[in-house]
């Protein structure tokens, strides 16, 4: 990742949706219409292409993968603490896709040192870091971190037509990109239960950000089905099913993840959450995916992200390119299978580390302490964060048993109490109010109550 600044900066912007090599130019690309009827299926992905809803207060949203790549710098990627090789600043499209000779770098020749002396790999090769046997290393765009945010719906939607090996299934993918990927329900830092304070950074967060949304079809381009992904996971409705707007599928991309759903709800195993943000209507921003310059550049589209087990996770995902196929989206899971909803998890408003305004009304103590609430994302039934007394040194986990919109009920487990001084089961509701939450705690099987204003830290 990487921060240009505003002055004594030529930005280069590319532009060109056609096959031949684009030539650079000063000026960012026009907005490109919906595709002439002369591209083949076009006027169909025009006709089928999903209205597609962006989370409201989403802070990283679409934009043009093209522009992306006048911002953004190629490097090549070693592993074993050896440092990154720049290769082009900003790198061009052509070469990207192999239209002209294409990019190429030698890997390592192994340890002990850092010299190349392996096999040389070209960019249309797959050699995204992290996802093939090349391991940490391989080619990977490097953003500008100022672009994070995209430009919302005036970025494009490119469009895939696809068919099955044997010629009897077919369908349309609509590809977005992102220049960051922000997994805001998924902390990049929790505290592992257990001796001592031993932090796990277990986030996905990542630059570079492909998604897509594929609509079924028969050989006549008659609507089947809609398939959704996000996070590896992709589900299927059938055409009855699906949600639409003027007689085209509608998707709702989750908030920082982007990943693609059906409807507005909490969903997934990070308990992403879509709504009615900002409209964004694909056929007014389609693009055929095939005739884009960088179409086969096969690396990573996002820097490499800090070595652990989440590694590859973190690090840019290769994006559409010939080689990538088009999967199976036709066998997906039904949409409806184990996705918990709203009524099922922590809300987002009450995400986060909160803290008593004041000392905590208790009426049966005169003791004078304050409470510390941390949540995060979970559902009913699982631990979604941890209540802790600083002044009375006691702690312990919080398992959500009952939620709502801006509230939630939680069973408090002291598990830390070594001056036996407080009460070990217990049942916190917290609810938002004006100026924060309202924190209500009550006695298992006791009559002990005590409430406080909690803001956020």
């Amino acid at each position: 990742m990487r921060r240009m600044s505003a002055l004594g900066v030529a930005v280069v912007m590319l532009a060109g949706c056609g096959p031949a090599d684009p030539a650079p130019t000063t000026t960012a690309p026009t907005t490109p219409s919906t595709p002439k009827s002369t591209v083949p299926h076009a006027e169909a992905a025009a006709r089928l292409a999903p209205v597609m809803w962006l989370a409201e207060g989403e802070e990283n949203g679409p934009a043009d993968a093209t522009t992306h790549l006048g911002d953004a710098a190629l490097k090549w990627a070693h592993d074993d603490g050896c440092g990154d090789d720049d290769i082009a600043d900003p790198p061009d499209p052509g070469k990207l896709r192999h239209l002209t000779s294409p990019y190429e770098h030698q890997g390592k020749g192994g340890p002990p040192g850092c010299e190349h002396g392996g096999p040389t790999y070209q960019s249309t090769d797959d050699t995204r870091p992290h996802g093939t046997v090349l391991g940490a290393e391989g080619f990977y765009l490097d953003g500008d971190d100022d672009k994070r945010g995209g430009v919302g719906a005036a970025a494009p939607v490119y469009w895939q037509y696809i068919e099955n090996k044997e010629k009897t299934k077919f369908g349309y993918v609509y590809w977005m990109f992102y220049p960051y990927n922000n997994a805001r329900n998924v902390p990049s830092e929790i505290p592992i239960v257990g001796p001592g304070s031993v932090l796990a950074g277990i986030d996905y967060d990542h630059e570079g950000d492909w998604e897509r949304v594929t609509v079924l079809t028969d050989k006549s381009d008659t609507p089947q089905g809609v398939t959704f992904n996000g996070h590896g996971h992709q589900c299927r409705l059938d055409w009855d099913e699906v949600e639409k707007s003027d007689g085209r599928p509608t998707a709702f991309s989750a908030k920082g993840t982007h990943a693609s759903y059906p409807t507005v709800g909490y969903f997934g195993k990070i308990y992403d959450v879509t709504g009615e943000g900002e409209r964004w209507d694909a056929a007014a921003r389609l693009r055929p995916i095939e005739t884009e310059p960088w179409w086969g550049y096969a690396g990573g589209w996002g820097s490499v992200g800090r070595p652990g087990l989440w590694a590859a996770d973190r690090t840019g995902p290769a994006g559409p390119r010939p080689s990538r196929g088009p999967g199976d989206p036709w066998n997906a899971v039904p949409c409806d299978e184990g996705e918990p909803r709203v009524g099922e998890v922590v809300d987002e408003s009450l995400v986060g580390t909160w803290r008593s305004t004041t000392a905590v009304d208790q009426p049966s103590t005169s003791k004078v302490y304050n409470a510390v609430i941390t949540l995060r994302a979970g559902a009913v039934g699982t631990v979604v964060g941890e209540s802790s007394y600083p002044e009375l040194a006691c702690s312990g986990p919080l398992r959500l048993i009952e939620a709502g919109p801006e509230r939630a009920v939680l069973a408090e487990a002291i598990d830390k109490d070594p001056g036996s001084t407080c009460i070990k089961a217990g049942e916190v509701t917290l609810s938002v109010v004006d100026g924060g939450l309202r924190y209500a705690y009550q006695e298992k099987g006791g009559r002990v109550t005590a409430t406080a204003l909690l803001a956020k830290q």
